[in-house]
């Protein structure tokens, strides 16, 4: 059962780097990939803050 400890608590601090760059940076990932950003980024950062909560859960 331990390693499943460890699994959470790297899921969890996934979650919550990625939430967090979403949030401060939301257009970097379109940038990074040539996808067209979308025309409201703060949509994209509502989906990094929610991913971020979830890391904090």
């Amino acid at each position: 059962m331990t390693w499943m400890r460890w699994v959470l608590r790297a899921a969890a601090i996934y979650n919550v780097l990625w939430g967090a760059f979403v949030v401060l940076f939301p257009l970097a990932i379109f940038e990074w990939t040539d996808i067209p950003a979308p025309n409201y980024p703060e949509i994209w950062q509502c989906v990094g803050m929610i991913v971020g909560v979830y890391g904090v859960g």
